[in-house]
């Protein structure tokens, strides 16, 4: 049997530590790339429906949930919030409150309602319950969630979301803002990278 010389025993011994940490690396900054997409979700969602809550004068807000009906204040509202949606560069941006039907919410203002123009298909349009999860517990709590919340489906895609309530002077919940951000693009991203790192270990424990 032919002895592998000392020259080649390093040089196996030096690939086997390059690849070893060449790995390492890889996986670490794929966590840190992870934590910064979360981190991301978190500060973009609170961030945008912070600026939100201070353009929204809540006891207003009580007004056109009782009347439905939208006047230049409104229509002004609603071109403030729309201009933060597309700086936030967010998917999408509402105001949802309660109605009489236990299984639905009724927009007060919607960022994917209001791209056609038409304020009055806003107001009181009602979408179901099963669209806002969690929802309900921030209506009963008057607590906003501590951080972005995930969903997928079929319809709406990969999101991450966060809501916030708003008050009336009485202190009462009458309606909460919400923030959704479309993820896909970031999920991808992290899909690629973490689909390198697993081609790096493969490739390491091959060599």
């Amino acid at each position: 049997m032919k002895r592998i010389s000392i020259s080649t025993k390093i040089i196996l011994s030096a690939s086997f530590c390059f690849c070893f940490f060449a790995v390492l690396s890889a996986v670490a900054t794929y966590q840190m790339y992870q934590a910064q997409f979360y981190k991301y979700c978190n500060e973009t969602s609170q961030g945008c429906n912070s600026i939100a809550q201070h353009l929204i004068d809540d006891d207003i807000i009580e007004t056109y949930i009782k009347s439905g009906k939208p006047d230049q204040q409104y229509e002004k509202l609603v071109d403030e919030l729309n201009a933060l949606t597309n700086s936030m560069n967010v998917k999408y941006l509402y105001i949802i409150a309660e109605t009489d039907n236990p299984d639905s919410y009724m927009y007060v203002y919607d960022s994917e309602l209001a791209l056609d123009g038409d304020y009055h298909n806003i107001l009181g349009t009602e979408e179901s319950k099963t669209v806002f999860p969690l929802a309900e517990t921030v209506f009963q709590t008057g607590k906003p969630f501590e951080k972005a919340q995930h969903y997928h489906d079929d319809q709406f895609g990969e999101l991450y979301y966060f809501y916030t309530p708003l008050f009336n002077a009485g202190g009462e919940v009458v309606a909460l803002v919400g923030t959704d951000i479309d993820v896909t693009p970031l999920r991808k991203s992290l899909n690629i990278y973490g689909a390198i790192i697993t081609l790096a270990i493969i490739l390491g424990s091959v060599l």
